[in-house]
């Protein structure tokens, strides 16, 4: 699932999610206001404005709002399946 690292007042972060939800894709939202944890793992990957969004552990667009709405709805999915794609095992030998 997509994950947008929000922050209070923050025109941007409402964007981000207004372009998603028009695109209707499924995201959960992570205020880090109230989520120091979080906070911390984006400060920790260099980030230093809201919104950040990621796939699973990995920035799925980089630069917050201007960069996601350069994508489309199945440009952003193409990514999406980009980093599942590298979860599977390709190991197709046969042994005899």
């Amino acid at each position: 699932m997509i994950t947008v690292y929000t922050k209070d007042l923050c025109g941007f972060c409402h964007a981000a999610k207004k372009y998603l939800d028009e695109k209707n894709l499924e995201y959960k939202e992570i205020n880090i206001d109230y989520d120091p944890e979080a906070r911390a793992f984006l400060k920790a990957g260099g980030h230093k404005t809201c919104p950040q969004i990621y796939y699973r552990s990995d920035i799925l667009v980089e630069g917050g709002y201007d960069g996601l709405s350069t994508l489309s709805k199945e440009e952003i999915e193409q990514r999406i399946q980009g980093f599942d794609l590298e979860d599977f095992n390709f190991d197709i030998s046969y042994k005899l």
